[in-house]
């Protein structure tokens, strides 16, 4: 569909039946555009490809990263762009096996205990357990299986969730320990400022601290040259990603800053897509003018908990752009 762009003349030629199929294309093209290679997902990439090497021939204490930052800063986006690359990246090397599930995603559930924690694993492999089936069983069927299915990179969610002042927390570490162990995969874990959370705190901390690589999610800073840099090239990317009938190359890239002001500001009730997207009536595509409001330039707190960082304003972004990919 995006090779096959029809422009002025050619989409004026097209039979109503014909354009309404275009436009419906062109529609689930912008919903579905890829995601842009931020510093966070680059580091995260790069740092999971070398562990995930390293660990190859490992027979145990292997390597994991944890990737830890303030709520919306992007982890959970990071950590799932690392198992889709390294996903495509293993169908590509054995195409003709179609049995393998390289990649294991699981969240540690609010007040876990290590046989829930079990079970989210066994969940995922869509495993059917009895409800008289005891943790040695679940974590023993979720072995086998993981061994089967040739698991390389277990990618474990909410890690902030895990308590290891308490029995039960530290029961849930010892059990991601011994999957650890078990299985022959490279660990990577995401939670929320889990360095203040004692995550590393005691003997059990003091062990995963000595394992895994600790990799922050930061906000998306403006205030350096570099920093700019980084966004505008981030903006001009997404903007090539645009399929757009009648706009200007180079638009959205002049307004950058006041993309990055704009998303800092906007209330959360105005950041949904349904109030975002007018109707189709006219055909027409432009940038609604109604955006270009003046909004406050002077310089926001960064380290403030909660600003946006790329992974997280990207959705974000998305949602204000795909108004200049509709007709209007």
């Amino acid at each position: 569909m995006v090779a096959d762009m029809r422009m002025g003349p050619e989409l004026l030629a097209l039979t109503p039946r014909q354009r309404s199929a275009h436009e419906e294309a062109r529609r689930d093209y912008h919903a579905e555009l890829p995601l842009v290679n931020t510093p966070t997902i680059r580091q995260v990439l790069t740092t999971g490809r070398l562990l995930i090497q390293l660990n190859r021939r490992q027979i145990s204490a292997r390597r994991g990263m944890i990737l830890s930052g303030a709520a919306g800063t992007g982890k959970t986006t990071a950590l799932t762009q690392l198992g889709r690359t390294h996903e495509r990246a293993v169908r590509k090397r054995h195409p003709g096996q179609r049995h393998r599930l390289p990649v294991v995603y699981v969240t540690v559930p609010p007040a876990a205990t290590a046989r829930m924690l079990a079970v989210e694993f066994a969940r995922f492999f869509g495993l059917e357990l009895s409800s008289r089936a005891n943790i040695t069983d679940v974590v023993n069927a979720v072995c086998a299986t993981a061994a089967h299915a040739g698991v390389e990179l277990v990618l474990v969610d909410e890690i902030h969730n895990l308590n290891l002042a308490t029995r039960t927390g530290a029961e849930v570490s010892d059990q991601l320990k011994y999957f650890a162990e078990r299985l022959p995969a490279t660990f990577v874990y995401a939670g929320i400022e889990v360095e203040a959370r004692g995550l590393f705190a005691g003997v059990r901390g003091r062990q995963i601290a000595g394992r895994f690589t600790l990799i922050g999610s930061t906000p998306f800073a403006y205030g350096t040259a570099e920093q700019r840099a980084a966004w505008k090239s981030l903006v001009s990317t997404l903007e090539a990603m645009l399929r757009l009938q009648q706009h200007e190359p180079g638009t959205l890239v002049a307004l950058d800053e006041y993309l990055y002001r704009r998303h800092l500001e906007l209330p959360p009730q105005e950041r949904s897509r349904p109030q975002r997207i007018p109707p189709s009536v006219s055909g027409r595509l432009r940038l609604p003018r109604h955006r270009h409001q003046p909004c406050s330039l002077a310089s926001p707190d960064h380290s403030r908990p909660g600003t946006p960082s790329p992974p997280e304003l990207w959705p974000r972004m998305q949602d204000w752009l795909i108004q200049v990919t509709l007709p209007v």
